[in-house]
């Protein structure tokens, strides 16, 4: 049985995700790939999902476009393998993601965002209501 993942956010691309399909998810695991010290293995990749894992103690990453009929956002979801320090690794795969975007198109412009805790079960309908990450990490009141 999978695992359930540990950590899921989702890459808002404010309807641009469309136009990037065609090689979006190719670049990104070209630019894992060649990180310094990076170990990345693919286990699956097709032109809307892609399943891999990165460094040396396994972190499962699977990316998904959601919804699937008609994409606009990318689902990651991560699985850190027990004494791998989580949230390090989450923050790193943010960062890797973030600089791979830039580098391909200096100009895309997105936002990442999280499944809200009272209306999605770790983004598995990500039509639920999603929080902005720089709000979550703000001292603002969100409900």
């Amino acid at each position: 049985a999978p695992c359930q993942p540990e950590v899921v956010f989702i890459l808002d691309f404010h309807g641009s995700l469309q136009k990037l399909l065609p090689s979006l998810l190719l670049r990104l695991l070209c630019h894992l790939k060649g990180q310094e010290g990076a170990s990345l293995r693919i286990f699956e990749i097709f032109k809307d999902f892609a399943q891999f894992s990165i460094n040396t103690n396994p972190t499962i990453v699977i990316i998904d476009m959601v919804p699937a009929q008609a994409p606009e956002m990318l689902r990651v979801a991560v699985q850190s393998a027990p004494r791998s320090g989580g949230f390090d690794v989450v923050k790193g795969l943010m960062e890797q993601i973030s600089i791979a975007l830039f580098a391909w198109m200096p100009r895309l412009s997105f936002s990442t965002k999280l499944p809200c805790p009272a209306c999605c079960s770790l983004g598995e309908d990500p039509s639920g209501h999603l929080l902005d990450l720089i709000e979550v990490l703000s001292d603002e009141v969100l409900f």
